[in-house]
């Protein structure tokens, strides 16, 4: 990246949170010239509408969260809590490789099909993406474009997406599990 940021042409960031954080660890030569490109905020871009039609004969059921074993992720804390705070809650973590609570189903990372990646978001009662870092927040546009409550952890980015996405769905932040 130190080289990248001396000697390339230009540099293409997903997010002004990613390009700050870059900036700031390796600064850029006065040559190199460097943008912000968002991804998509449209909900019509992360829905899959047969996903969506049959999501709606159903109610949702239970709470999504969302990580992976790396400590920025915070999966397995916000899982104990969730777990505790809730125990009739039918609770799926996604990138957990073990459940240490009877209501928690872990779903490993890389373990799914697309489609029931899809009906994951779909059929979820409210989304939580505990992670303290991120480059863009996929799940957080997914879950909402699903219009489903997301809770995600207070953030420079999570304010970024909020201030783009128009869709539905609704966003809460956090930044204490006692929020």
């Amino acid at each position: 990246w130190r080289f990248l940021s001396q000697y390339a042409d230009g540099l293409l960031y997903i997010s002004n949170f990613t390009a700050q954080r870059f900036r700031t660890r390796f600064p850029l030569s006065p040559g190199v010239q460097d943008e912000t490109l968002h991804l998509s905020f449209h909900s019509r871009d992360y829905v899959r509408p047969e996903v969506r039609r049959d999501s709606h004969k159903r109610s949702p059921g239970y709470l999504l969260v969302i990580g992976n074993s790396y400590d920025h992720k915070d999966l397995a804390i916000a899982v104990d809590t969730l777990a505790a705070c809730f125990p009739f809650q039918s609770i799926r973590a996604l990138g957990l490789a073990k459940a240490e609570h009877p209501n928690v189903e872990a779903i490993p990372s890389g373990a799914l099909s697309e489609i029931a990646m899809e009906r994951l978001y779909a059929q979820a009662r409210v989304v939580v993406f505990p992670s303290f870092y991120e480059g863009f927040g996929f799940p957080v546009i997914r879950g909402l474009s699903y219009g489903r409550p997301v809770i995600a952890r207070r953030s420079l980015l999570l304010n970024e997406l909020a201030a783009h996405y128009k869709g539905e769905g609704r966003l809460f932040a956090y930044s204490t599990y006692l929020e």
